[in-house]
């Protein structure tokens, strides 16, 4: 794949990390038939964490043996979307968004992006840091190949193949030495890299007719909405939860509590409906409830016992 460079940003300074929470209690389950090893760049790679956040969305990361996925130093991932209105060119600039977005909380932000001449495939590399100034005790370098594919079975779909490296305390000046020379031979291995064929069973397929259509689709905490435009610190945003909850076509709920840490709740065990407005019960540690507000489509409130969020649609 011959990449063209479309986009280069790089400031002085220091860099940003977006946390990272894994439950590891989730069952690993190879869902995509990737069972591993996948071997880049020499390493043998094993399946160490999987994750089913939607019925179309499927995650899987890869480490070598003897790492761990909390404070890894080499990760391979894999995300597949399976929908036939993927616009790979608008997965890229809401990454790119997203990236941005991290300028104004942060001094730098350092991204490549490329595309090959047919705007099939494109590549992201970036780079991120936890620890504030001169305190930084963690960096890491992604980069994620996007790809559009069709499944055997004729599903449309995306898959992102990514890897990722890190390096902690005294070992990141080395790291930033590496990464003058070491970001390009790896983009490029990430290139000649042959995507493995995915295979899905039980696709879920969409209807025209969907009984949670009210519902369907991501939800954020309003207060942790604005708190986030006003440019909030981490730890401030941390602590309003939850942060958003994601709904599929079959009512599936999870709830984002922070960044990557997730509750999978399933499906409602009720649905009511009081005049025109509709609400969802569901139970899992407690019971709580999705209800519309009047006269909006847009808002919902999360309440249990005698709290109650407003969750607004996420755009």
């Amino acid at each position: 794949m011959k990449l063209k460079y479309l986009l280069f940003l790089l400031l002085p300074g220091l860099f940003l990390l977006s946390f990272s929470f894994r439950n590891k209690s989730d069952e690993i389950k190879d869902s995509l038939n990737l069972p591993g090893p996948l071997t880049f760049n020499k390493t043998d790679y094993i399946l160490a964490w999987s994750s089913h956040p939607t019925s179309n969305y499927y995650k899987q990361e890869y480490l070598p043996k003897g790492d761990d996925i909390d404070n890894y130093k080499k990760l391979i991932i894999v995300d597949v979307i399976i929908s036939d209105s993927i616009n790979l060119q608008n997965i890229i600039l809401s990454k790119i968004a997203e990236l941005e977005e991290a300028k104004k909380n942060n001094p730098v932000v350092n991204y490549k992006m490329f595309n090959n001449s047919e705007k099939t495939e494109y590549i992201i590399d970036f780079l991120e840091s936890q620890g504030p100034g001169s305190a930084l005790h963690m960096v890491e370098w992604n980069a994620y190949r996007y790809k559009i594919f069709t499944t055997k079975s004729g599903n449309k779909g995306l898959i992102l193949l990514g890897i990722s490296l890190r390096a902690y305390d005294n070992k990141i000046k080395d790291f930033f030495g590496w990464l003058k020379d070491g970001r390009l031979k790896n983009i490029n291995k990430l290139i000649e890299f042959n995507i493995p064929e995915v295979t899905i069973s039980n696709i879920y397929k969409h209807t025209s007719f969907c009984q949670y259509e009210n519902f369907k689709g991501r939800w954020i905490n309003t207060q942790y909405e604005n708190y986030k435009k006003s440019g909030a610190p981490e730890y401030i945003l941390n602590n309003i939860t939850p942060q958003y909850i994601d709904i599929d076509y079959n009512g599936n709920c999870i709830i984002n509590i922070r960044s990557e840490q997730r509750t999978v709740v399933g499906k409602p065990f009720k649905k009511s409906t009081f005049g025109h407005i509709e609400q969802l019960a569901y139970k899992k540690y407690y019971t709580f409830y999705l209800t519309q507000v009047k006269d909006s489509i847009d808002l919902i409130t999360f309440s249990y016992n005698s709290a109650s969020i407003i969750f607004s649609r996420y755009k």
